[in-house]
């Protein structure tokens, strides 16, 4: 279910740049991982890139968890 009028700008993710540094960190690294498949990868390393990429957002929910729960529940 999708939050509705939702201030983003007032999330952790916009105001300190402490977690704004640690969120674009993981995020950085799943875009990295996801570039690093191509079509000759099987369909259980795509799984394990999807399960990597929505462990490794959940290590970070602390900081923002209004922010991350937005990507996770958008990301597939």
């Amino acid at each position: 279910m999708r939050q509705q009028n939702v201030d983003r700008m007032s999330t952790p993710y916009y105001q300190s740049i402490t977690v704004r540094k640690a969120i674009d960190e993981v995020l950085q690294k799943n875009a990295s991982m996801f570039a690093n498949l191509g079509n000759t990868s099987t369909k259980k390393e795509k799984e394990l890139a999807k399960l990597k990429e929505r462990e490794s957002l959940l290590n970070v929910r602390h900081l923002d968890p209004q922010t991350i729960d937005s990507l996770v529940l958008n990301g597939d």
